[in-house]
């Protein structure tokens, strides 16, 4: 098959494929995983890549929190410790580290290579949120990261197939739940195998050498959708506050949100939003970046399926050291009580520019039960499980 240009057919057929791969991907993660997390909380994402790192699809059962992350975990790796010919068949790297990943400990990056004819060709990832990874008990309770738990730095967990057990060994000995917590991470291995052995029979079913015009022209289509929506908006500077209030907090915190539209792009300024706070409700930048831009793509594009492109004319910016922005050994467990709070001034401020788009705010943030014990019936085994209650979606400008 010619690898410099598709017919749009034959790049809708592959394209489909290709998230038909990344979900299976992630039903072998959700049917191999130890915890309820993963399983019935769908709380992971599979995402394949190129070899420069660009996303080019993503699992369509996840999670907000993960848009754009595993690209941006892949991407640092690439320009740092882990440069493209230093990859080997078999290798698996590993991190959990907030600033990569997605914004606390408990969610653990997998990166493999993929290889064709004995040419690394791209990249399969994983993320999920593990039962424990130390510390205190998930939540905004602890006073800095070094309470939060075990911070991985980009490590091999695997190289060329062999196992690093030192690593192995220090999780083990680290979390409540052993088990648990190292059965879901090889649980994420065995999806990016399943991923891997997907997109090899595809492109050996086709004939195909590698996938990078075709990761080109997928990424090129899907941010043409996306600035063709915006550029249907009007230009303009839309602003909205946003304020919240509760138990631990001595006064209201605050987010600012400035979205502005010029041409084809949207650029979200968070200016003016409070500083970092003591409880552990402080998010990353990457965080935030996925928990604003999923309300710009519900509203302008989506229905196109989430890969590099779609995200391509979306910036986000946030003050370094600010509640959206966190940097340091500040806490940051319980960043969901804060990134789901975002789609609501993203909406409010949208809702200026294209009401006829924009749905009404939803029963965010959402509410985690955090179970932790011993079974008596099991030798007194340690178990960690969470168990999410969501409120309803927001209603539309046309029906409920």
């Amino acid at each position: 098959m010619n690898n410099k240009n598709f017919d749009g057919i034959t790049l809708s057929i592959l394209w489909s494929r290709l998230l038909a791969i990344v979900d299976e991907a992630g039903t072998a993660l959700q049917r191999t995983s130890f915890s309820t997390v993963t399983r019935e909380s769908n709380d992971f994402a599979v995402v394949l890549m190129d070899t420069k790192g660009r996303s080019i699809a993503q699992s369509t059962i996840s999670v907000p929190s993960f848009l754009g992350v595993i690209p941006m975990m892949a991407k640092y790796l690439l320009n740092g410790d882990f440069p493209l010919d230093s990859w080997k068949p078999g290798d698996v790297v590993t991190t959990n580290d907030p600033q990569l990943c997605a914004g606390h400990k408990p969610d653990v990056g997998v990166v493999s290579p993929i290889f064709h004819k004995n040419k690394i060709i791209g990249f399969i990832g994983t993320i999920s949120h593990v039962p424990d990874i130390g510390g205190v008990l998930w939540g905004a309770g602890a006073r800095d990261a070094y309470e939060e738990g075990l911070l991985i730095p980009p490590t091999k967990l695997y190289s060329e197939g062999v196992q690093n057990e030192t690593l192995i060994s220090l999780i083990e000995n680290n979390v409540r739940a052993p088990m648990q917590t190292i059965g879901d991470i090889r649980a994420q291995i065995a999806a990016n195998d399943q991923g891997r052995k997907g997109l090899i029979s595809l492109m050996d079913e086709v004939e195909l050498d590698d996938i990078s015009a075709l990761a080109d022209q997928i990424i090129a289509a899907s941010e043409k959708a996306m600035r063709d929506a915006i550029s249907k908006a009007p230009d303009g500077t839309f602003r909205y506050s946003y304020g919240a209030d509760g138990d631990g907090l001595e006064e209201p915190i605050t987010i600012e949100c400035a979205v502005i539209i010029k041409g084809d792009e949207i650029t979200v300024d968070y200016e003016g939003t409070s500083s970092a706070h003591t409880l552990g409700i402080n998010a990353v930048l990457n965080y935030t970046y996925a928990y604003t831009a999923y309300p710009i793509k519900c509203t302008f594009s989506p229905d196109v399926p989430n890969n590099d492109g779609a995200f391509k004319p979306i910036t986000v910016k946030a003050p370094r050291g600010s509640l959206l922005n966190a940097t340091g050994y500040v806490p940051v467990g319980a960043r969901n009580m804060t990134g789901n709070m975002l789609h609501a001034p993203v909406f409010g401020a949208l809702v200026q520019a294209v009401p006829e788009q924009v749905q009404a705010d939803c029963g965010a943030p959402c509410w985690c039960v955090v179970l932790n014990g011993r079974d008596p019936e099991r030798d007194n085994m340690e178990f960690v499980e969470y168990f999410f209650l969501n409120g309803g979606y927001g209603a539309r400008p046309t029906r409920d």
